[in-house]
């Protein structure tokens, strides 16, 4: 049984948390009157995860911000408001290891789809292009150095160094808790020294928030067919996650089987039983639902997620020309009310969210991205 210290997914969410020392204070958004600055900075693209992995609806970040709000102790909002997942409780760098494990042997089922289908895509390389491409179309952009990187779980700060002045743009990628869209988010941030000051080196002169949104993955009413197609998924998961083998050893052993064996045996069984359950209900459940979404995503050689990832790198590239060209919706501040709008299902529009950020979507916000940066580990 692994144990856990502080996940892999809250390193990941606080590896893009601005320092202390800045969160109480506003950070301004890329303007026309930067444009020379940006000229002469050093790009940095980094991808925080080169590879798709699904969200574990554990540690919420807020859809504005960039860094992790702990919830606890009990539960997180998503499960009062009818999501289903817990979240974990977060003091100081202790995590409920428990939780957090759950979380993680739940998004492995529900992914499980797309992993036996072959489809852990890589998602890293469209994005480093679509962003060269927006740095070369910009007005500063045409002659600055550019480098592509890629972070995979490690934190910004080892791959871009602090003490050097630089125009980062970190992103990840990855499939939202409900498995309903491909969420990207781009955090651009540019430090250099101006008046004199030390704290540059940390504190961005300006800051922008991009997140794509994918076209959503809708559900028909569930039919005798989905129930077929899921129970022999999930058969076909568990045959192939060992668990059965496990249960054998452990049965075998009697009382000299190890404990954590015992106890993984215990948990792999529990976990099937409940998929299986969930399989055969009549209607979609939230763990159902998410099932039959990555079944839906691994389809026709990966056709959907192929075309989401295409879609992030091109709706990123936009974003970008908009944002230099300065023709996004007015910037909000931090505590500034979002405008009410018309929402069309199916349309795509460009939102400003509190905080400065931005959001490219089409499904009038049911697709959740509050846990944008809170990942499977790549390694599970």
């Amino acid at each position: 049984m692994t144990r856990y210290t502080v996940p892999a997914s809250v390193a990941l969410a606080l590896a893009f948390a601005l320092p202390a020392q800045a969160a109480d204070k506003i950070v301004d958004g890329y303007g026309v009157d930067r444009a020379a600055l940006a000229a002469g900075l050093p790009v940095r693209s980094v991808a925080m995860n080169t590879t798709l992995r699904p969200q574990l609806g554990y540690a919420m970040t807020p859809s504005y911000s960039v860094s992790v709000t702990p919830w606890g102790p009990g539960v997180s909002p998503a499960t009062t408001l009818g999501v289903g997942l817990a979240t974990g409780l977060i003091s100081g760098a202790l995590i409920n290891a428990s939780i957090y494990e759950d979380a993680q042997h739940r998004a492995m089922a529900a992914f499980s789809p797309i992993r036996r289908a072959g489809c852990e895509l890589q998602a890293d390389t469209a994005m480093h292009a679509a962003i060269d491409a927006a740095v070369r179309r910009s007005p500063w952009g045409a002659g600055v150095r550019s480098l592509a990187s890629s972070a995979d779980e490690r934190s910004l700060d080892s791959v871009v160094k602090q003490g050097e002045p630089r125009h980062v743009f970190a992103f990840t990628s990855s499939l939202s808790v409900e498995m309903a869209g491909l969420v990207t988010t781009v955090d651009v941030s540019a430090y250099a020294p101006q008046d004199g000051g030390s704290d540059w080196r940390k504190r961005p002169l300006w800051r922008d928030l991009l997140i794509v949104v994918s076209d959503p993955v809708s559900l028909e009413p569930k039919t005798q067919a989905d129930i077929d197609s899921m129970v022999a998924e999930e058969r076909a998961r568990y045959a192939a996650s060992g668990g059965e083998e496990l249960i054998k050893r452990v049965n075998a052993r009697g009382g000299s089987a190890d404990p954590i064996d015992r106890k993984a045996a215990l948990a792999e069984q529990r976990l099937h039983k409940k998929f299986m359950d969930t399989a055969r209900q009549p209607v979609w459940t939230f763990e159902g639902s998410r099932f039959r979404r990555a079944q839906l995503w691994a389809e026709n050689d990966c056709a959907r997620l192929k075309s989401a990832i295409a879609q992030a790198g091109a709706e990123t590239g936009r974003l970008l020309d908009d944002l230099y060209a300065q023709k996004l919706p007015p910037r909000l501040g931090q505590d500034e009310r979002q405008p009410a709008m018309e929402e069309q299902f199916g349309v795509r529009k460009t939102v400003a969210l509190p905080g400065g950020a931005y959001v490219s979507r089409a499904d009038q916000g049911e697709i959740d991205l509050r846990f944008r940066y809170d990942l499977l580990p790549a390694d599970k």
